[in-house]
């Protein structure tokens, strides 16, 4: 006999379900409040007794107990351990601002080996928390499969991000308020070799959009209890990390904070972020770089 808590796999496992009708196919679960003899030729294992736990019940919680909040569909959170999650949380939101501090303290430049290398650990700490604790940790993080679809989304958001930063920069230049101190750090940052600069535009990409998106979003939204409170919390978080570069710098990482943020909302996927991450930094620190240079050396041999 068992009792109504029990739900097998299978039709003819121990458990609550019992026949519909005399037919071998029609079989349901049963209610709490049934108490049926199984069908004419069925084990007694399938009789149903309105007991809240039989004596060898599987389920160690309630269906009620068991049942948790989640982002995505099929995702799940184990709350065995609740702390762990509120502790990637916090790891996902103050590791970039964290590590920009202890870098200055110490007296090194922020996009040194040292500091890129204690973000890559950082990520790999949360990604590690969401896999021991979240029941579906990959579809949480968005680490799904590129559609085509998700790809024209990150397109589209590539366009929006490079257009406010363009109009950003030509108010500023035309009312000559342009950042000195912003200037002297682009400047600093493009002077490093091609390969480096190349690290760091992975980097940046990679760790950002898995801390600020990925976890702060993907788990925040089940650590929080909202969709909505985490994507705020993640774009705020997101913005203050980069003051660094000045407040005139702000508006644009703000914009594209909220455009990253509802990227990965709306596709579910954070390789997506991650590419229009990596392709936005690409075109400032890579493609622009390379194209002054080129048009430099051209008019140095006009000149000559």
């Amino acid at each position: 006999m068992r009792c109504a808590r029990c739900m097998p796999c299978a039709r003819d496992g121990p458990g609550a379900l019992i026949p519909a009708d005399q037919s071998d196919d029609s079989w349901r679960p049963a209610s709490r409040d049934t108490q049926r003899d199984a069908a004419p030729g069925r084990d007694s294992a399938a009789m149903v007794l309105p007991l809240d736990r039989c004596s060898d019940c599987p389920i160690d919680t309630a269906p009620e107990e068991a049942e948790h909040p989640a982002l995505f569909p099929g995702s799940g959170v184990s709350l065995q351990e609740p702390a762990m999650l509120v502790l990637g949380l916090i790891i996902s939101l103050v590791a970039a601002p964290f590590v920009v501090a202890l870098a200055k303290r110490l007296h090194f430049q922020s996009w040194a080996i040292a500091p890129r290398l204690v973000l890559w650990l950082a990520t790999a700490v949360v990604v590690a928390i969401a896999a021991t604790y979240l029941d579906a940790w990959r579809a949480s993080l968005g680490f799904a499969h590129l559609t085509w679809g998700g790809i024209g989304w990150g397109a589209l958001a590539v366009i929006v991000i490079s257009a406010a930063m363009s109009v950003q920069l030509y108010v500023q230049q035309r009312r000559g308020k342009q950042s000195e101190r912003l200037k002297a750090r682009y400047q600093a940052l493009v002077g490093q070799p091609f390969g480096y600069r190349c690290f760091i535009v992975v980097t940046a990409a990679v760790t950002e959009e898995v801390l600020y998106r990925a976890y702060a979003i993907g788990v925040g939204a089940v650590v929080l209890g909202s969709l909505w409170l985490a994507c705020v919390v993640s774009v705020i978080a997101f913005t203050l990390a980069h003051f660094r570069w000045g407040l005139a710098h702000l508006l644009s990482v703000f914009i594209a904070a909220a455009v990253l943020t509802a990227l990965f909302a709306i596709t579910r996927n954070v390789w997506v972020c991650i590419l229009a991450h990596a392709v936005v930094n690409g075109v400032s620190f890579l493609a622009m770089p390379a194209a002054s240079a080129r048009r430099a050396a051209r008019l140095q041999r006009k000149a000559g």
